[in-house]
């Protein structure tokens, strides 16, 4: 373990590959210590940290800092632990046993997971820190594949925040947001753009991410024309791609994500209107899935009981293969229509059993009883 002076450490930088913070993450990864109070520390705080090899008595331990570079949280061992400490309290001592009361843990637990969905802070090489809020359970992986440069393609279902996670990837990385939607109809020059009847070229929202970075979205693209989709295919793989007024050079930050309810496959038994999508095409992408965070579904809800009740039904939903779609915009819209008064059996046919006839609505609510 290196020794450092006072005086060599305040001389140091907040940020970099030998800045105070990760000389902090490396002394306290060594002592097997939490690093996520670190990112919201003073200079002579850390300082005095590295020097006395303990984070500050006041140190902040809420928010989880995601250092694009540098660190990779894993906030799972801290729950267990977070939730075992609570529970032993709890625990009633017998001579030779030890019983819990069932209903007692399930109420501890739920209660230490109510507020396990962490804030995103995203430290960037320039030192620059941007707080992105809440975010699924999966956006540390789509930002370290979006800095890598590789195309990344999110596979989920509807409702399961793919364009929100993009968005939000486009902030914590400082780089503008573009996003288009593709139909069966949408055409080469949607793309790419087109020449007018004047010989002046007309841009488009792909043409302005390419050459002059940002990360674009191309959702939906799994209901795309397959043949139109192969004109990105160059533009994926090289640096540069045609455009109809000529050949331009990929920016060096332009990053690509592509949204999808499947894998490109074909329609489903859900997703009806979905395209085969060329397998060249698909074969310039990383895959990452995209299923509902139910965390985070609870969190942005903000009425526990009720989103509860919605994943139960669209588990539910799932052992009946019922072809109906459950996402957590039920959980959201549900919890604020409950708000403002509406009765909750008007709630749950409005924003859960719309379309559904009563002999199925009766079966969901029976399993989810059981």
């Amino acid at each position: 373990m290196m020794t450092y002076s006072f005086e060599d450490l305040m001389k140091r930088p907040m940020n970099g590959p030998d800045g105070l913070r990760s000389i902090a993450r490396q002394r306290f990864r060594e002592l097997g210590q939490q690093t996520t109070w670190i990112q919201g520390c003073d200079k002579g705080d850390i300082v005095d940290a590295i020097i006395q090899g303990a984070p500050p008595m006041d140190a902040p331990l809420d928010d989880v800092n995601t250092d694009v570079n540098t660190e990779t949280n894993t906030p799972g061992a801290d729950l267990a632990a977070t939730i075992a400490q609570a529970i032993q309290s709890h625990l009633h001592i017998q001579p030779d046993t030890a019983t819990v009361d069932e209903e007692t843990v399930r109420a501890i637990v739920k209660a230490e997971l109510a507020g396990h969905v962490k804030r995103v802070q995203v430290t960037l090489p320039d030192g620059n820190t941007t707080d992105v809020g809440k975010q699924h359970k999966q956006f540390g992986a789509l930002l370290t594949v979006l800095t890598s440069g590789v195309p990344v393609y999110l596979v989920g279902p509807s409702g399961s925040g793919k364009t929100h996670a993009a968005e939000s990837a486009a902030k914590a990385l400082g780089l503008d947001f573009y996003c288009q939607s593709v139909s069966q109809q949408t055409t080469v020059s949607y793309l790419v753009g087109y020449m007018d009847a004047t010989g002046q070229y007309v841009r488009s929202l792909f043409r302005d991410a390419y050459e002059k970075g940002g990360v674009y979205l191309l959702d939906e693209i799994d209901a795309g024309n397959p043949n139109v989709l192969t004109v990105l295919n160059s533009a994926i793989s090289n640096n540069v791609c045609a455009f109809p007024d000529g050949m331009i050079k990929r920016h060096d930050d332009f990053r690509l994500i592509a949204a999808a309810n499947t894998y490109g496959h074909g329609a489903d038994r859900q997703y009806v209107g979905r395209m085969q999508l060329d397998a060249a095409c698909l074969n310039r992408f990383v895959t990452l899935n995209w299923d509902y965070d139910e965390s985070l579904e609870r969190e942005i809800a903000g009425n526990t009981d009720w989103t509860e009740y919605v994943q139960k039904i669209r588990r539910a939903a799932g052992e009946l293969q019922l072809r109906v779609v459950i996402s957590p915009r039920a959980s959201i819209y549900g919890a604020t229509l409950l708000a403002v008064g509406m009765p909750q059996s008007d709630v749950e046919t409005a924003v859960l059993f719309a379309g559904l006839d009563t002999d199925t609505v009766s079966k969901l609510k029976e399993r989810v009883a059981a």
